[in-house]
């Protein structure tokens, strides 16, 4: 009695053995345990391990093989840098590292195509689903949440005028992470309030300790006021 093996693959059960008997008189049966005998000559779903198959003909006569299989594990996936995305924005990353398996490894983020790529950029706060795939189709998964590191925030403005035409543009912010600074363009500072402020339209940025930032956009256009004497 002789045999052809297929070795499981992925850590699984799905190796076989096809089982060939020279010699003996039918009806030929054929068993995995030496017990249980069927007239099927081929043994799927199996594992890892050494099994001893028995041939037997129409006699009584029986044969005996040995076959070892050998499990080929599938890859293993884990996360290395991940950096959190913020001000609800989609800018965060994660970087994955796949070991194991047999040959090369490529990778996919929520069911998309595989790369070579093993770094995710652009992602926004949420689970997403890494997956490394071997040679052999084999494939391990890892699981990220992303949480936003920063919420959105808004702000407002406010301008009033002097009787020498000249506006000042006071700033509100909300949401986010104080302590915040204000822009009109020219760097942050702390003070929401701008002054001598001509008349025209400007844009004006506030950023929170989170580095999230929000603009808004005053327009100013005072008169001078003339006192009759």
């Amino acid at each position: 009695l002789t045999n052809t093996a297929t070795q499981p693959t992925c850590g699984g059960s799905n190796g076989s053995v096809l089982l060939i008997l020279n010699g003996g008189i039918s009806p030929i049966t054929y068993s995995k345990d030496g017990t249980n005998f069927v007239s099927t000559n081929s043994f799927s779903n199996l594992g890892g391990g050494t099994y001893t198959f028995t041939a037997k003909d129409g006699n009584g006569c029986t044969a005996t093989t040995s076959v070892s299989l050998q499990s080929i594990t599938g890859p293993t996936l884990t996360a290395g840098t991940v950096i959190q995305p913020s001000c609800n924005s989609s800018n965060g990353s994660v970087t994955v590292t796949g070991t194991g398996g047999s040959g090369m490894l490529t990778y996919s983020i929520d069911g998309g195509v595989y790369g070579s790529a093993n770094i995710f950029t652009n992602l926004a706060a949420g689970s997403h689903t890494f997956t490394v795939k071997d040679a052999n189709g084999c494939i391990g998964t890892l699981n990220v949440v992303l949480v936003n590191q920063g919420s959105s925030i808004s702000v407002t403005n406010s301008v009033v005028c002097d009787n020498l035409g000249n506006g000042t543009v006071s700033l509100t912010a909300s949401g986010g992470m104080s302590p915040y600074q204000y822009s009109n363009g020219t760097g942050f500072v702390t003070s929401n309030v701008f002054s001598n402020v001509l008349a025209g339209t400007y844009t004006y940025t506030v950023k929170d300790a989170n580095g999230c930032t929000a603009t808004t956009t005053a327009s100013v256009s005072c008169n001078v006021v003339c006192n009759n004497v």
